[in-house]
């Protein structure tokens, strides 16, 4: 005689299969929730951002962080002539040197808790690159991360040579090109995973294959992005051809976190990045610090390392436009670098920016060296870094907390 199989289901399984139903239901209702409180949350976020707006005395607030600019320098090309836009901004609005900062841990422009109670202000934010002003609780604009808030792919740049012995740089490593057949095979490392390429015509019209795609290589002209994975991880680097012929050598950039599928969240919210590869084009999310290496060591010229800041600075004013063309009000904040050969570029820039500024917005180009320009005048002679985080919640009509350390430069009775 054959029984009907039973089973037991003992009072662990039971509970456990009961708190897995009570966890997706407690989930479906919280989005239902969170759903039907939508429009509420929205229409609230409205009247504290009119609230906010009628106090303000400006719409927008645009801050430029430019790392490089030596006043010394941007005074002599000034009245030489060649910044006519800087020399401009400082006719119309204020030219002021900044004072030694009075604390040592007023490192950063506008520090993290500033964003928070913008946030809690209802004003629209967006930090581009601005080192020291990471998306903390309370934050929910939009923002690139700093290179320095992120962990790279690889630690350095590659220069890859005919000799067959590896060596180190300082902020770089040589790697060995083994000839076979007639052709340069050679191994780019990240995250100890290897990507395999060959040069092809090595003495000729040089170019490079890697993944299946060829691109050619030319002295002075460095290779668009291009994408390589790593195992599982998804990496950017780009080449530039140092030396043609018999003593052929090639650099690669340091492995950058591709922004279409980073590896690691390198903005808030973590689509942003990806938003902007996809309308703009792929972008470095490192800085230059490992190209500052290569030219020190030799592997690259003044007029490499000059291409290589160019590009990057390209891709900088898309991404810095694209924000501020979508965002008519609050504070746009983006850092730039700008090596001293490169300051005809910051210029043509800022009479951009200028042109795109309306008499709502407040324009604040600085640098940390010791410059700061202004499209509004200045009620202090020598102002301070730690000053500009109260100037901008007081033409925002907000009143600075007690404990933020510097004070308003401007007069907006």
């Amino acid at each position: 005689m054959m029984h009907a199989p039973f089973a037991y289901l003992g009072p662990g399984s039971g509970f456990a299969f009961l708190g897995s139903f009570l966890t997706v239901l407690l989930s479906l209702a919280a989005s239902f929730l969170s759903l039907l409180l939508w429009p509420f949350r929205m229409l609230w976020g409205m009247v504290r951002r009119g609230r906010t707006m009628r106090r303000s005395h400006v719409r927008r607030l645009i801050f430029l962080d430019v790392d490089g600019l030596d006043p010394d320098a941007v005074e002599r090309l000034m009245a030489e002539g060649s910044l006519p836009n800087l020399a401009q901004l400082k006719d119309q609005g204020s030219y002021r040197r900044l004072r030694a900062s009075s604390s040592t841990t007023c490192s950063t422009t506008l520090p993290a808790p500033f964003w928070k109670i913008l946030k809690r202000n209802a004003v629209d934010s967006t930090i581009l690159r601005v080192p020291g002003s990471p998306a903390a609780d309370g934050f929910d604009g939009r923002q690139l991360f700093a290179a320095s808030e992120l962990h790279g792919i690889s630690e350095g740049f590659s220069l890859f040579t005919k000799k067959t012995r590896r060596g180190v740089f300082e902020g770089g490593k040589r790697c060995p090109l083994v000839e076979l057949d007639g052709v340069l095979l050679g191994e780019l490392q990240a995250r100890d995973k290897p990507v395999l390429f060959r040069v092809i015509d090595a003495e000729g019209d040089a170019s490079l294959e890697v993944d299946g795609e060829i691109y050619s290589l030319k002295p002075h002209e460095f290779t668009p992005w291009i994408r390589l994975k790593f195992g599982a991880v998804r990496g950017i680097v780009r080449f530039l051809l140092t030396s043609a012929g018999p003593e052929f050598s090639l650099y690669a950039t340091a492995v950058q976190i591709d922004p279409e599928k980073p590896v690691q969240p390198i903005s808030q919210p973590r689509y942003y990045a990806n938003y902007l590869a996809k309308l703009l084009g792929t972008f470095s999310s490192g800085d230059m610090a490992e190209a500052s290496f290569a030219l020190k060591a030799g592997v690259i010229d003044d007029e490499d390392f000059l291409a290589l800041a160019k590009l990057r600075l390209n891709e900088q004013e898309a991404i810095f436009f694209s924000a501020l063309e979508h965002q008519r009000s609050g504070v746009l904040a983006c850092a730039f670098e700008t090596p001293e050969r490169m300051y005809g570029d910051l210029d043509r820039l800022i009479g951009r920016t200028l042109e795109l500024a309306d008499r709502e917005t407040a324009v604040f180009a600085l640098a940390s060296s010791g410059a700061l320009f202004s499209n509004r005048k200045l009620a202090v002679e020598m102002p301070a870094i730690e000053d500009m985080a109260p100037t901008a919640l007081q033409l925002f009509g907000i009143q600075p907390p007690e404990w933020m350390e510097g004070k308003s430069v401007i007069s907006v009775a």
